[in-house]
């Protein structure tokens, strides 16, 4: 055979086996959207009754961060949420109604997961007129009840949900017990009923739910109790003689030192006190700043109607979503076929919907054996690596996209995969939209011609 015919028959056979021969992914890690554990941040949580929602405000200035944190009329909804706390596993949130006498638990995506106490659903015979919820150190829930068959008690859940019993029973003057809160070695209670001349007693009780003794007087319905950053007491007064924010010394029996109020809001609910020494107010009718000379420097909410305002620890969360376009100039017609060595263009764009941001957040695109990075755009930071590509992302604030786009080569024809993932330090509540796997085929674009050769003229003799 000609030794021509012999090169080009070996150079066909061998684009042949490399058609045929299956592609390695690379064994490297793809990174998955997972949150560190000890990733937490402190926020408050305040109650909305006019949009049936739980707000999430910053601690530091009373800002709103998200004014629908949780939805509570997604997945049937609740009457009249009046309290929101964190479970002590960091990873559901239990809302307070008041009307149907139900507490409801919420994964930090805002998912209903049913109601969590009383276990079966509303029982006025344990739960009626639920007023506020509270953690106590051994780890049970108290709930103060205003009517049903544990009227003007408190009760106690475990963390299941499970009723424990009372801890406190309508004893010693207790009358529809409203807040209850925990100070270093007694439990403190408001109560909207009872007392003499519209005057409710505040009292105290050991840990073990025992009276010790009446703490002051508030006219006429006083709710949530909240510490002072100085430790003294502060009382949210509804309506009354003494309707505003109260402080009093912080020992066994209080002694009022001001009343702070500015003349005009009404309806005094929750409070908070600010680190610049202003006070939070949630009211019927909004959210204010309120200054201890008495002067409303913020309306930060108006026209709605809040409740108690909860301090609480919750896991910084986030929620990335990664998508991909591949553009295939030289074969458009076939969007999952790109040209063997030559370079094609991925367009990968992430984006982050959560009112928390996602900090240091980072792409991975973990590529075949033989595809290599030949070139990248990324306005957030620099992508690095063979075999693993690791892009920087760095700070995605909420409603944030950033637009990548990645120039890859394949160095063997055949199909191939690309697994990218997209993930910060923060607990993504969606995980399930943070990887993308993109499946290709890699085709030569060179066909082999052999050669012609001609055939010796045959003479034929007679």
């Amino acid at each position: 055979m000609h030794p021509k015919i012999m090169r080009y028959l070996a150079q066909a056979a061998l684009i042949i086996l490399l058609l045929s021969t299956p592609i390695a992914l690379a064994q490297s890690p793809l990174a998955q959207p997972t949150g560190a554990a000890d990733s937490m941040m402190n926020v408050l949580f305040v109650a909305n009754s006019t949009t049936d929602s739980i707000m999430v405000l910053d601690p530091q200035t009373g800002d709103v961060i998200d004014p629908y944190f949780l939805d509570v009329n997604i997945g049937g909804g609740l009457s009249t949420p009046g309290q929101a706390l964190m479970h002590p596993d960091n990873q559901r949130v239990l809302v307070l109604d008041q009307f149907n006498d139900i507490i409801t638990a919420y994964d930090l995506a805002g998912h209903d997961l049913g109601v969590w106490a009383p276990q079966g659903g509303a029982n006025a015979d344990i739960m009626d007129a639920p007023h506020s919820m509270t953690w106590l150190p051994n780890g049970q829930m108290a709930v103060t009840v205003g009517l049903g068959a544990n009227a003007d008690s408190v009760i106690l859940f475990d963390q299941t949900g499970a009723y424990q019993g009372r801890l406190i029973s309508p004893t010693n003057g207790l009358d529809s017990p409203y807040d209850l809160f925990v100070r270093d070695n007694d439990l403190l209670t408001t109560q909207s009923s009872g007392g003499v001349n519209n005057f409710r007693p505040l009292k105290t009780f050991t840990f073990d739910g025992t009276f010790i003794s009446n703490f002051s007087s508030v006219n006429r319905f006083p709710q949530q109790i909240a510490q002072a950053r100085n430790g003294n007491i502060l009382v949210a007064d509804f309506v009354g003689d003494q309707t505003g924010i109260l402080e009093y010394t912080n020992t066994p029996t209080g002694t009022l030192v001001a009343r702070y109020d500015d003349g005009v809001l009404p309806s005094y609910r929750g409070v908070y006190d600010l680190p610049n020494n202003n006070l939070l107010v949630a009211t019927g009718l909004g959210l204010y700043e309120l200054t201890r000379s008495n002067t409303v420097t913020r309306t930060i909410v108006m026209s709605e109607s809040l409740h108690y305002i909860e301090e609480v620890s919750m896991p910084r969360i986030t929620d990335l979503t990664l998508t991909s376009t591949i553009t295939n100039t030289q074969l458009p017609t076939q969007t999952l076929t790109v040209p063997w060595l030559q370079p094609f263009t991925t367009t990968l764009i992430v984006s982050q919907t959560r009112a928390f941001s996602a900090t240091d957040a980072v792409l991975t695109a973990t590529l075949p054996l033989n595809m290599q990075l030949v070139g990248y755009d990324n306005p957030r930071g620099d992508c690095s690596g063979s075999g693993l590509i690791t892009c920087t992302l760095g700070t995605l604030l909420k409603d944030d996209t950033v637009t990548l786009t990645l120039q890859l080569t394949p160095q063997s024809t055949g199909p191939q995969t690309i697994m990218l993932g997209v993930s910060s330090p923060e607990l993504d509540t969606n995980p399930a939209n943070n990887t993308l796997v993109i499946a290709l085929v890699a085709e030569a674009s060179i066909r082999v011609y052999l050669p012609y050769v001609a055939k010796p003229a045959v003479v034929l003799r007679r």
